[in-house]
This record gives C-alpha cells, sequence and structure tokens, in this order.
C-alpha cells in the first residue's frame, strides 16, 4: 500500500470445524505504528515506507498480515 493509503480489513473467528463465530470481539494491532497504523474497526494506513505485521486477535487466538508500505510515487 503507498503512504496515505488506507485498506479495510476483516477478520471472522471460526470453530474448528470452520463455521463463523458470531458476537465476537476483535482486537487490531500493528507491530509498527509508525509504518502502519490499525484503527478499532480494523482500517490500516500507511504512514511512511517499511513493513509491519498487522494482527487480529479474538478468543485468545491470533491471525497475521503483513503489510509493506511503499512511498508515493
Amino acid at each position: 500500500m503507498q503512504v496515505g493509503a488506507s485498506v479495510s480489513l476483516a477478520a471472522t473467528p471460526r470453530t474448528a470445524a470452520g463455521a463463523p463465530l458470531t458476537g465476537r470481539a476483535i482486537s487490531w494491532g500493528s507491530s509498527a505504528p509508525a509504518i502502519a497504523t490499525v484503527s478499532n474497526a480494523g482500517v490500516v494506513t500507511g504512514i511512511t515506507p517499511g513493513r509491519a505485521a498487522v494482527s487480529a486477535t479474538a478468543d485468545g487466538r491470533m491471525a497475521v498480515v503483513d503489510i509493506t508500505v511503499v512511498p508515493v510515487p
């Protein structure tokens, strides 16, 4: 993603069998908020070029996606 751009992420907790779990709170986080921030709603915004891991946690389980922020051409 480019510096200044935003993208919405979504996370769906699931059972071991793969069925969606409803009503679960999801907590979002960024490993490098100076590079990419993430809101409580899962909106990621590029701040400065670099890489950050964005995580979504629910019921003690976490999923992580790597985000690369690049300069605006």
